[in-house]
């Protein structure tokens, strides 16, 4: 929508095959100095790109913006943009999740933010970026730091470097206190009709899915991630999460993270719901474990499961009673009692 002060000009519908429903919108801004806003997207391999737009018209189309880091490695994600070094045009900052370290993109090039000789904050890993705002009035955009304990400190930046960092004084605002329309310690994100990307962080991330085919990536930490109807992805990072549930439809439990092993038959029942699918493939060798119960708890409308994966990975069947059948399009079947697996044949069964 088009507006002036409350009135709409005009609408502008975008062009259906133009959607990049594989991607998620990350920012905002005036990258190219024109004076008009774009649009920052990224997929789900951490690749970058930019709709230049004029109005409501997309000039370019998913422009791969290619840098020598940050693009390409989903340990980094945006986490806002401004402009950082006064040339009137948007930059974009970014945090990696693994580590804390901060980083910033020039418009076209790219640098790591160092914290500066004064900064008593301690490892910057226990720091989320809650705001990109200009705190000092000199045109450039700085940074609003918090912990969960309600800690606030600002980096006064000039580009790349940071001049000066200030721990805020005042009362503690703690995980129950957040910047506007900027979540710290229980992101809560929120999709709709329509197909969703939603991306969380390393912290406790709630995120709802509703109608449509969503993917949701809490990238770990101990989130609850409900798909709602339609068939959905539900990413996990790690062990820590607090649900997965997949609503109605067919939804599958995928494995976010590197070398991950998650054994079912030792996670409480009441944290996985609505699920008819694992999918171990990815980054390195996976590893899941799991009995007839788990099975028969985990989808409210099967007691069928399937696992998909890549060779190296390996599946544990708990509980014993356990059954190997026949072969078909890939996937060996496995019973017990009412249970039924169907396995992908590049993992590694074992019977315990």
């Amino acid at each position: 929508w088009l507006m002036d002060g409350r009135n709409r000009l005009s609408i502008g519908l975008q062009d259906a095959g133009l959607s990049p429903l594989s991607k998620t919108l990350v920012g905002t801004g005036d990258f190219d100095g024109d004076g008009k806003g774009d649009i920052l997207w990224r997929d789900e391999a951490g690749q970058a790109s930019l709709w230049r737009m004029n109005g409501t018209t997309i000039v370019t189309t998913n422009e791969g913006i290619v840098g020598p880091q940050f693009s390409g490695d989903t340990n980094w994600v945006v986490v806002g943009t401004g402009d950082a070094d006064g040339d009137n045009r948007a930059d974009v900052y970014w945090r990696n999740e693994s580590d804390g370290r901060l980083g910033l993109w020039l418009s076209s090039a790219s640098g790591e933010l160092a914290a500066p000789g004064d900064w008593t904050g301690g490892d910057l890993i226990n720091w989320q970026v809650a705001d990109v705002n200009d705190y000092d009035g000199d045109g450039l955009h700085d940074l609003l730091l918090r912990k969960e304990d309600g800690t606030n400190a600002i980096w006064k930046l000039d580009a790349l470097t940071a001049e000066s960092s200030t721990i805020l004084g005042g009362p503690a605002k703690g995980a129950q206190w957040a910047v506007a329309g900027q979540p710290l310690a229980s992101d809560v994100t929120t999709g709709d009709a329509l197909p969703n990307r939603l991306i969380g962080d390393l912290g406790a991330d709630t995120m709802r899915g509703f109608a449509g085919e969503d993917r949701l990536d809490g990238r770990g930490g101990t989130d609850t991630l409900l798909g709602g109807e339609g068939d959905d992805v539900l990413v996990v990072g790690d062990g820590s999460f607090t649900l997965v549930d997949g609503g109605s439809g067919t939804d599958t439990f995928q494995f976010g993270g590197t070398n991950l092993a998650l054994d079912f038959a030792a996670i409480a029942n009441n944290r996985t719901a609505g699920i008819e699918a694992i999918d171990m493939t990815g980054s390195g060798n996976n590893t899941v474990r799991l009995n007839a119960a788990d099975v028969l708890d985990f989808s409210n409308t099967s007691n069928s499961m399937t696992i998909i994966g890549d060779a190296g990975d390996a599946a544990q069947l708990a509980g014993g009673g356990w059954s190997a059948g026949a072969v078909s399009g890939g996937f060996r079947t496995y019973t017990s009692g009412q249970a039924t697996l169907l396995v992908d044949t590049d993992i590694v069964v074992t019977v315990i």
